[in-house]
C-alpha cells in the first residue's frame, strides 16, 4: 500500500493526502460493486494507517485555521478599535473648530 500511495504522489502528482483519498475512493467503489477483496491482506492494515494520518492531517489544517481564524478576528477588531478611535478625533477637532469659529466671526 505505501508503494501504491508513493506511486499515486510521484508519477500522478497526487499530495499524500490526495493519494490516500484516492485509495479510499477506490477501496469504497469495489466493496459497493461486490468485488471480494481481502483489504486486510492486500494492504497489511495500512489502510487504517493512511486514514490514521488523514485524520491527523485534517485534525492538524483545523487547528491551522482556528488559529488563524483568531489572529484575523483579532487584527479586525483592533482595526475596528483604531479606525473608532480616529474618528473621535476628528469629530472632536471638527467640533473644537466650529465652537472656534463661532465664537470668533
Amino acid at each position: 500500500m505505501e508503494n501504491l500511495l508513493h506511486r499515486l504522489e510521484n508519477e500522478a502528482g497526487l499530495s499524500q493526502q490526495q493519494a490516500v483519498e484516492s485509495m479510499r475512493v477506490m477501496k469504497s467503489y469495489l466493496d459497493d460493486e461486490g468485488a471480494n477483496v481481502d483489504w486486510n491482506h492486500l494492504f497489511k492494515g495500512e489502510l487504517e494507517d493512511g486514514k490514521e494520518k488523514a485524520d491527523g492531517f485534517f485534525d492538524n489544517l483545523a487547528d491551522k485555521t482556528r488559529d488563524m481564524a483568531d489572529k484575523v478576528k483579532d487584527k479586525l477588531q483592533d482595526w475596528g478599535h483604531d479606525a473608532k478611535d480616529q474618528a473621535q478625533d476628528v469629530a472632536s477637532d471638527a467640533d473644537n473648530y466650529l465652537n472656534k469659529n463661532r465664537q470668533n466671526p
